[in-house]
């Protein structure tokens, strides 16, 4: 099993088609605190003991909100620092991404990442999961859309109760993780099938976290921009004039050219999307 050392306490490796994090073998149990207590206790020339907090405090909640985040395995290796740019926009995006994933805070502006094919707009999102949800803690998921309509699918095939409406009750369960997260980023938008069904369950998801003004990263292979409307190729075609206009409110726009990453993997093979 692959595994890679993530921070000085925690470890990535594979599980499934998932990444995971777990404590290092030398923090398991910490060897600074007692019983993983999260503070050390010291005492002083007169034997009065206090207290003070462990570096390895806050480890358990970091790795189990990474834990759910639902990064695919083949971005085990992704971190910002390994993503080379291959022109100003990538550079740009880089400078963008960090400043996004080290400042945010729930309730504040999305990205709309755009760009061609294999430009890496996957790989900086996941590894802008990597420092909100691993090093700062914060709740958040990933999801490719066509796996999105998929498991809502399966979810109501389950329980016997599909509709061509996402809004059986029974589909809450997963709706509802994704509506309540901090961050929630929503990988390849507008690929697939652009069924009513499709369209309806994006637009309750959407509306309802701007509603809430939930926090929501986007990557798309399609144009964004209000000034490139009606051209083949568009975003607004993909999913419909009012998500469209949604979008629009909830994020900043954030081109990723530079041509196919996956044309140029170094070798350590990069998994660059």
């Amino acid at each position: 099993m692959k595994k890679i050392r993530a921070t000085e306490y925690i470890d990535l490796y594979i599980e499934g088609e998932y990444v995971q994090a777990a404590r290092h073998t030398s923090q398991a149990p910490c060897p600074k605190c007692v019983s993983n207590s999260g503070f050390i206790t010291s005492y002083d020339l007169g034997g009065q003991s206090f207290s003070r907090r462990c570096l390895c405090q806050g480890i358990d909640q970091r790795i189990k909100v990474f834990n759910q985040a639902g990064i695919p395995a083949r971005y085990l290796d992704a971190q910002l620092s390994s993503y080379k740019p291959r022109d100003l926009t990538g550079v740009e995006a880089v400078s963008r991404a960090r400043e996004f994933a080290w400042t945010f805070t729930p309730q504040s502006r999305g990205l709309l990442i755009y760009g061609g094919y294999g430009t890496g707009k996957t790989y900086l999102a996941v590894s802008m999961i990597r420092i909100i949800a691993l090093l700062r803690g914060y709740h958040v998921r990933f999801v490719e859309f066509s796996h999105l309509l998929s498991a809502l699918q399966a979810e109501f095939n389950q329980n016997d109760r599909y509709t061509n409406s996402p809004r059986d009750r029974k589909s809450k369960g997963l709706m509802q993780r994704l509506i309540e997260a901090e961050c929630l980023m929503i990988d390849e938008l507008g690929e697939g099938r652009k069924s009513e069904w499709a369209k309806s369950v994006l637009e309750e998801l959407i509306t309802k976290r701007y509603n809430a003004s939930g926090t929501t990263v986007i990557t798309t292979n399609y144009d964004p921009r209000r000034d490139r409307i009606g051209e083949p190729d568009h975003l607004e075609d993909r999913v419909g004039a009012r998500l469209y206009s949604r979008l629009q409110q909830m994020c900043d726009p954030m081109p990723l050219f530079g041509g196919d990453y996956r044309e140029h993997i170094d070798t350590r093979g990069e998994n660059l999307s």
